[in-house]
């Protein structure tokens, strides 16, 4: 049977579930090769000599005390052998429903100590043994086995030809093999003292049978399995424990509880605690050098590995999941799965997993299969000998050695599966995550440099590319330095001159210097306004529904014609030319890596420094941490607005944003009075002192700087936009800064915005709720289109305006309930 707790691991203790326990197996568990299960009319003992099996025999006796000391033990539960194995385990003798208490252990039969500690745990465990027959466990301790067990920490240390230790052929856990034993006699025995047979029965008891509470009788008599599991684990007030059945359990199946939580502790955790192979689904680790070099793993941004290291589920001999995420892991010991089911979630797991990881794990597994001194088919062959060699005697030490060699056969047959699963599936490959090393190398030896902890991957929760920290990188590190002889501009001055510079040099091809820049960048990609269909039956334009940039969506390509291509018709090259130039290119010029930044205003963490060459460094604003986007700004300071970002990059801004319009009373405003905006706030010497700028509106129309889709200052001043790109503000600062800025503002402003922003919303044809709708049926149809193969850029444009005016329509509902409710200034107050 199986035992139970993997020492110096963090246990499960949350109800439903309490850190597993378990029973004991013979020699090499599950794991290995099984003898013949006993006939079911005669219950012999592993052993083979024809004896009756003393657990099972001494079952009844052990729930008669029990019973008698308040512990409650379902009548249909009983000690049998697991479906044709010779391993021993807690079965079902009738059918179980469902939510049925099949054991309850009361607190008065749980041994534990008051000390929380592991080593005072084990003394006590070692204290009660002392007392033999006197101990109330007596009956417990007489029934238990584990002194039969044999895990790795019980290995002769000698690591020779043919020992134990040896024949892991440096596999996990090498090296460690020990550590049970080792932490024991280091932190619980004085001076380190030998440890005795006394201790060993102690240890062994609390390693594989305790559970958080301590010493658990009947419920550390299930067996474990993280694909099987059929019960959940109840605490209840008085510090007992109920076993429950989560399903419905057939007649003669095995209840099970599990050891291993969610994927925490791997198949080599356990069998290094247990002494025995999990059966499927197993979860195998390891590392190499190469594996920090290529942290991003998935396609999808936000999602977390469930390790750090290299690792594979195998859920059968012929399924496997490559880098598994915590999500898919975490059915592991909490519910059952078929084969179906984890087809289905393996398939769409696998495809997400980038291929560039995938290859280095495929390559990491395959050179360590290739430099193990035995084969799988050798392996075979030796546990076959072996087997034969202990049939007619019993060498401990043989034993061990043949439990190592089944434990590192498992093992490379995940590790061939892995590499078969890399080489036979279709996993994600994105051109631009997967080009940045090469990209590097180019930028590199051309004088540029970029820090080594830095790579492209995927901003958390989206598939948005960009610069991810894969370290620590503190503030004021040279993320980047791109040196004046890499950046693409024109010696003369002029948009239409530097649009020119990049055209000449995608025209000479190869023979350029920037031509690895041009094959790595993917503008071309980017959709924005100005591309749309611009006639009269462009419907993506007509979905803006009048709002802005209505009217002005095609600007940048009426500009371009006109100023710098005397209305001759523009070319694919001019296109190219110019989406580079509007969606990457900085002041100075196209600036090759820096331009590679994502652009945030509230999370901005990093700030630009020119160089003496002509060149320009990225700074660390602030500590960064691994995981964390390398942000720039487009929109410093609130010169440009939300609408402006789209109008250029062809996406909604995360908050944050910053909304304008205007309607006809304001237009007769500013005609009357060019600087009417300076009525909107209020005077103080005092303040005014402080910051002048805390009066000045940061635009003469009506704005809104929303933060969140809760809090939004109305009619910001420069003073209160200056942070947009320019430092990190938390809720609370923003939360005081508009409080204090609201304070300021007329109220006769306010209720005039409020009515506009109003009138807008409802004068629009559709309204958020319709949005929402019409969104999920636009994404509908492309995603059925695209299952096709079509690609439809004209439906593409149509989602991009209707998730704009969405974005746009909840900032003037937000502005109107944040006029409404707020507090101002009345007209009337002095300041």
């Amino acid at each position: 049977m199986r035992l139970p707790r993997l020492l110096f691991t963090v246990s499960i203790a949350a109800s439903p579930s309490v850190a597993s326990a378990g029973f004991w197996s013979s020699w090499f568990g599950r794991g290995g090769a099984q003898d013949d299960a006993p006939a079911d009319d005669a219950p012999s003992s592993p052993g083979g000599d024809g004896g009756v099996d003393p657990l099972i025999a001494g079952w009844t006796g052990l729930v008669d005390w029990f019973r008698s000391y308040g512990g409650t033990v379902d009548e249909r539960v009983a000690i049998g052998y697991e479906s044709g194995t010779n391993v021993r385990g807690l079965i079902a003798t009738a059918p179980i429903p469902a939510d049925t208490i099949l054991i309850h252990t009361p607190k008065s039969l749980v041994l534990s100590t008051s000390d929380g500690g592991q080593c005072a745990s084990i003394a006590a465990i070692k204290n009660e043994l002392s007392l033999g027959d006197q101990s109330w466990w007596s009956t417990y301790f007489a029934f238990d086995d584990s002194a039969g067990t044999r895990i790795p920490s019980q290995w002769d240390k000698s690591d020779g030809p043919g020992s134990a230790v040896a024949e892991l052929q440096g596999l996990p856990p090498s090296g460690s093999e020990h550590r049970h034993s080792n932490w024991y006699q280091s932190a619980c025995q004085e001076d380190g003292a030998e440890m005795t047979e006394e201790d060993w029965r102690a240890l062994l008891l609390y390693l594989t049978r305790a559970a958080d509470i301590g010493l658990v009788p009947i419920y550390d008599l299930m067996n474990h399995h993280t694909g099987l599991i059929n019960t959940v684990l109840q605490r209840d007030e008085s510090g007992g424990l109920s076993v429950v059945a989560a399903i419905d359990i057939a007649a003669g199946e095995s209840i099970y509880n599990r050891y291993a939580s969610s994927g925490f502790e791997s198949t080599t955790d356990l069998w290094d605690t247990y002494g025995f192979v999990e059966e499927y689904p197993q979860l195998w680790r390891w590392s190499d050098e190469k594996l920090a070099q290529n942290p991003v793993r998935y396609g999808t941004g936000g999602l977390e590995p469930n390790s750090e290291h290299y690792e594979v589920l195998v859920i059968s001999p012929t399924l496997a999941a490559l880098a598994p995420t915590k999500e898919l892991v975490q059915p592991l010991g909490n519910m059952r799965r078929s084969l179906d089911e984890w087809q289905e979630l393996i398939v769409g797991h696998n495809a997400n997993v980038r291929s560039a990881f995938v290859d280095d794990l495929r390559d990491s597994a395959k050179t360590m299969l290739d430099g193990l001194p035995t084969t799988i088919a050798e392996d075979e062959a030796m546990i076959r000998g072996k087997k034969r060699e202990l049939a007619g005697e019993k060498d401990t030490n043989k034993a061990d050695a043949l439990q190592a060699i089944e434990y590192r056969l498992a093992f490379k047959k995940a590790l061939e599966l892995a590499v078969e699963v890399a080489s036979g599936e279709t996993f994600l490959s994105d051109p631009l995550i997967d080009g940045y090393p090469s990209f590097v190398d180019w930028f590199r030896s051309n004088g540029g440099a970029v820090d080594d902890w830095v790579t492209m991957g995927y901003e958390p929760g989206t598939t948005i590319r960009g610069m991810i920290a894969t370290a620590p990188i503190p503030a004021n590190t040279v993320i980047v330095h791109t040196p004046g002889s890499l950046i693409i501009a024109s010696s003369e001055e002029g948009q239409c001159q530097s649009i020119d510079a990049a055209i000449k040099e995608m025209e000479l091809g190869t023979r350029s210097k920037w031509h690895t820049y041009f094959e790595f960048d993917d503008s071309t990609g980017s959709r924005i306004p100005s591309q749309w269909d611009g006639s009269s039956e462009g419907q993506a334009v007509k979905e803006l529904q009048g709002l802005p940039p209505s009217g002005e969506t095609h600007r940048h390509i009426v500009w371009y014609e006109s100023a710098c291509k005397q209305n001759e018709p523009m070319t694919d090259l001019d296109w190219k030319g110019l989406l580079i130039y509007l969606t990457r290119a900085a002041d100075i010029g196209l600036i090759p890596m820096y331009d590679l930044l994502n652009h945030h205003n509230g999370r901005i963490n990093t700030r630009q420094r020119r160089t003496e060459d002509g060149g320009l460094e990225i700074v660390a604003a602030t500590d960064i941490s691994p995981g964390e986007p390398l942000y720039n700004t487009y929109a410093r300071s609130g010169f440009e607005s939300s609408t402006d970002v789209f109008n250029t990059y062809g996406f909604v801004e995360d908050y944050p944003q910053l909304w304008r319009w205007h309607d006809q009373e304001l237009n007769r405003l500013s005609e009357e009075n060019p600087n009417h905006a300076h009525q909107r706030f209020g005077r103080s010497d005092t303040v005014a002192n402080d910051d002048p700028g805390r009066f000045e509106p940061n635009s003469q129309l009506y704005e809104v700087l929303v933060v969140s889709p809760t809090l939004v200052a109305l009619s910001p001043s420069k003073h209160l936009v200056k942070a947009l790109g320019n430092e990190r503000l938390g809720p609370d600062e923003w939360q005081e800064l508009i409080i204090a800025h609201h304070a300021n503002l007329r109220t006769s402003h306010v209720e005039a915005l409020r009515e506009s922003a109003i009138l807008l919303e409802l004068n629009l044809p559709t309204s958020i709720d319709e949005d929402e709708a019409l969104i999920a049926e636009e994404k509908h149809r492309l995603e059925r289109a695209e299952s096709f193969g079509r690609v439809d850029v004209n439906e593409a444009d149509v989602l991009q305006a209707m998730e704009y005016r969405r974005a746009f329509k909840k900032a003037l509902r937000l502005a109107a309930e944040i006029a409404e409710q707020g507090t101002f200034l009345a007209d009337t107050d002095e300041l």
